[in-house]
């Protein structure tokens, strides 16, 4: 079911440092001059000279780009197909440990090996080669001609423009996107990098349900490292080529067949299995566990690196296996599981959005506690809901904090939510980040307001103690867990919770 979009006229109302507050377009900067513009041809601020130029998938320069990437490709067909396949797994697992344990990472070997793999994999003919120098040097070559390719995507997506001097202008709002991805560790790392990027991990832990009770208790593991799901669902859809290697189907049986493989590895172990040991263990799966499943169909989806990055690879004799790499992917191909079958009675959809909505609890409580720490009287006081019903008519408020004495009444909601992978484009950003009728910050802003006028007409039907709503300053805030496109809405004000942190609601 596709989410109702709300009016882009409404956002008359708003104010924004991060739209063109006649179009509401997203404001772009010139990376030289930092001067804003708005690159809306529409629109009576639209910045006319220099001219931006519009993509073109046929111009000169993005099919120089193209060309570049498969010609550095090809290169890898010298090789054997089981010497190159070797060199890229162990690329990949040192990438994905270093993912894993945060100590180091750079994001395009990951993700641009991935890439690399689906892009040679249907070759047929492979040459003799096992020059493990000139091997690397033509990885590397790729893995930079990938970083253009990504590029070139940006520009499509409207994330970056180039003007008719070649002058690029980036989304003045992906200043913060860079930082909500750092904030979720996605992040080109080094020994100099501060341990404590990502800022909501406490809340994270605090989500956690104990020490699972064997290595195979998947559902208390799975919980325990969520935040990794969540890092992970944005890593592999950081762009459109990218997400499509990476939408497994997501069967039952796949997670099943991954999880029995992972539990026998150890941290530093590279494990190998033939195709007839593989098959031994998927029959097993699918007969103990009561699925269905199609054994080429998983081969396929799983580890020939045709459509999907392989999560197992084959060098033409065996499957290469490791830990790190398993985690990361099993947990990722989990959290797109949305179907129950046979005796599995999870679906990870549904494990994730729960554990998410933990961790929503505990930022609501994060939020009563500061406005505690400072004096006022909160409401709910304890860990419960504050649910008011008046007539035909009920609301429920994360938390109200009042101070009697400055004659004041803060209206705070809280929204623990990351931008979705899909919404970072120029092109979707707005309609998806703002004008979503569900995940939105207009509908949360007009449900504030909603709220703080329910307030005020019935001001006496709360336990605050007040009895007429005018003798108060009534403030209404939605605090979100990173910096929003909007700073207000009608009533309703807008801030991250880094800003809140230091906010003095009674200035």
């Amino acid at each position: 079911m596709v989410n109702k979009r709300l009016d882009k006229s409404e956002l008359h109302w708003a104010d924004s440092d991060y739209l063109c507050l006649f179009c509401y377009d997203p404001l772009y900067y010139n990376v030289k001059s930092k001067k804003e513009i708005c690159a809306n041809p529409n629109c009576v601020m639209y910045q006319k000279q220099p001219r931006i130029f519009p993509y073109d998938p046929n111009s000169p320069g993005v099919r120089k780009f193209k060309d570049d990437y498969q010609q550095a490709a090809v290169k890898c067909y010298q090789f054997t197909r089981e010497f190159l396949f070797n060199r890229l797994y162990e690329i990949r697992v040192k990438a994905c440990a270093d993912f894993f344990t945060q100590n180091n990472l750079v994001l395009n070997q990951l993700l641009g090996i991935n890439y690399l793999i689906v892009s040679v994999a249907r070759n047929v003919s492979w040459g003799s080669s096992t020059d493990v120098q000139l091997c690397d040097q033509i990885i590397n070559e790729c893995l930079c001609r990938y970083n253009d390719l990504k590029f070139v995507e940006e520009v499509e997506l409207r994330i970056f423009l180039i003007d008719e001097y070649s002058e690029p202008y980036t989304m003045k709002y992906y200043d913060e996107i860079v930082e909500i991805r750092k904030v979720l560790g996605i992040v080109n790392k080094n020994r100099n990098t501060p341990e404590d990027v990502n800022s909501f991990y406490f809340l994270e832990k605090q989500a956690r349900v104990g020490n699972p009770s064997s290595p195979f208790d998947f559902e208390t593991i799975f919980k325990n490292h969520f935040g990794l799901v969540i890092t992970t669902n944005h890593l592999f859809k950081l762009g459109y080529f990218i997400s499509k290697v990476h939408q497994y189907p997501a069967k039952t049986v796949d997670l099943a067949v991954l999880f029995s493989l992972w539990p026998i590895c150890k941290p530093t172990q590279l494990c190998f299995i033939d195709q007839n040991g593989l098959k031994e263990i998927y029959d097993g799966v699918v007969q103990k566990n009561n699925l269905t499943g199609n054994f080429p169909e998983f081969l396929d989806n799983y580890a020939s690196g045709n459509n999907f990055a392989p999560i197992l690879i084959h060098d033409g004799t065996r499957f290469h296996f490791d830990y790190f790499t398993l985690f990361i992917f099993m947990f990722y191909v989990f959290s797109l599981n949305r179907t129950i079958e046979g005796t599995q009675t999870l679906s990870g959809f549904k494990t994730l959005n729960d554990q998410r909505k933990i961790a929503a609890k505990r930022f609501e409580l994060l939020i009563r506690e500061k406005f505690r720490n400072e004096g006022y009287i909160i409401y709910p006081q304890d860990d419960s809901d504050l649910i008011i019903t008046v007539g035909n008519k009920t609301h429920e408020y994360d938390c109200i904090a009042v101070d009697h004495s400055a004659k004041l009444v803060v209206l705070a909601e809280a929204k623990y939510e990351d931008i979705a992978p899909s919404s970072t484009a120029g092109e979707t950003i707005v309609e998806q980040a703002i004008l979503d009728g569900h995940d939105g910050s207009l509908i949360h802003a007009k449900d504030q307001h909603e709220r703080r006028g329910f307030f005020t007409r019935n001001c006496e039907k709360f336990p605050c103690g007040i009895k007429q709503f005018w003798d108060y300053k009534i403030t209404s805030v939605v605090i979100t867990k990173h910096t929003p496109m909007i700073n207000k809405h009608l009533t309703t004000h807008f801030m991250s919770y880094e800003k809140f942190k230091s906010f003095d609601f009674r200035q």
